[in-house]
């Protein structure tokens, strides 16, 4: 019965995920300071979407031509999304980053000016999408699953009309064409994830539920 059904959503790890600056994660991860810098870190499988970024990348590179995308983890599709690089002539703008370790990844998410989220099908929760938020960084995500619940009430603008590259690169555009980090402050995104998406609150969400019954059996 749908009354009987209770929705806690996960968390970030906001002791790991913290801002600490754009500049300072570029530096340590070896990258230009004044280019846009799109990331995205998932497993490299179908439903994924990473081949329509990787389409979208030609359209964004058109306007801004040092734009890089930083595609970061492992899996089938390595080998043809590489081959999608070459074949667009778009190596210079994406590098595959293969496996990021845990102690990497929060830089990776501080040294974009945008995290996509791709998706095509069967998106759950995306932890990813509040682990960038947690750090400062704007999320530009698919209409696809839960993506809308996490974003669609922190700002709209923030989804991509569909998965399509043409919607991945219109809605990356209409981001980067302005200081996504000046419309989407750090300080906001994170206070977004500090008031709905920590492991704190998802805590204190499944001892509610436990009292609630508790309390209900006397």
């Amino acid at each position: 019965p749908r009354e009987k059904v209770v929705k806690i959503p996960a968390g970030a790890d906001i002791r790991r995920f913290t801002l600490e600056g754009k500049s300072g994660a570029r530096a340590r991860l070896g990258l230009p300071e004044s280019v846009p810098v799109l990331f995205s870190v998932r497993r490299l499988a179908p439903r994924m979407g990473l081949e329509n970024l990787v389409a979208a990348m030609p359209a964004i590179v058109e306007k801004h031509p040092e734009a890089l995308l930083l595609i970061g983890g492992k899996g089938p599709l390595a080998g043809f999304l590489q081959s999608e690089v070459d074949r667009l002539g778009i190596g210079r703008n994406v590098r595959m980053l293969g496996f990021i370790p845990d102690d990497k990844l929060a830089d990776h998410y501080r040294a974009a000016d945008l995290f996509v989220l791709p998706t095509v099908a069967l998106e759950g929760f995306g932890l990813i999408m509040v682990e960038a938020f947690a750090c400062g960084t704007p999320v530009l995500g698919t209409p696809v699953g839960a993506i809308p619940e996490v974003l669609q009430p922190f700002d709209p603008r923030l989804l991509a009309r569909d998965a399509s590259p043409g919607a991945l690169a219109e809605g990356a555009l209409r981001l980067l064409d302005g200081d996504p980090k000046t419309a989407f402050p750090p300080e906001k995104l994170r206070s977004y994830v500090e008031e709905n998406y920590t492991w704190q609150k998802h805590t204190e969400g499944v001892v509610r539920v436990y009292e609630e019954v508790l309390a209900r059996r006397g």
